[in-house]
């Protein structure tokens, strides 16, 4: 499977559209998140190929790796996209989680970005092969922080 995520609203084009973001932020990244002590468990990611858009900034919105427990759990919010506000990584965001398997999944960016490709919080049993990302010596590709 390939997807291309666009720099501004996937639905763009669309009679009907999904929910507005009513405040500045950098692309959002794919997100699997449960909330603590009640982890989404046995996801499975396979042959999947995602194209990002980049172009994050760090003056638009920052959230530091040393301040992970700054992303809002929203426990009693309605699961959207959008729902944590500035997240900070740009591939996926996982968050209270185990067994999670990754394989053969390949993030492209179609232009920078700061941010690392996957981060990882309080993930129990994560199994990653075959995984792909752009080259980047500047900075970390995946963080676990457990």
């Amino acid at each position: 499977m390939t997807v291309e995520i666009p720099f501004g609203r996937p639905d763009i084009n669309y009679e009907l559209r999904g929910p507005e973001v009513d405040f500045f932020h950098n692309p959002f990244p794919s997100s699997i998140t449960g909330i603590p002590e009640y982890y989404i468990e046995g996801i499975h990611l396979e042959n999947i190929e995602i194209t990002y858009p980049g172009r994050a900034t760090k003056g638009m919105a920052y959230i530091p790796l040393n301040r992970l427990n700054q992303v809002p759990e929203q426990i009693d919010k309605y699961p959207e996209f959008s729902m944590f506000g500035e997240l900070p990584s740009w591939g996926f965001y996982i968050r209270h989680a185990k067994n999670i398997k990754m394989k053969n999944v390949k993030l492209k960016l179609t232009e920078p970005d700061y941010r690392p490709a996957i981060i990882m919080d309080d993930v129990k049993g994560e199994s990653l092969e075959q995984l792909f990302f752009p080259l980047d010596k500047r900075k970390q590709i995946i963080i676990v922080n457990n």
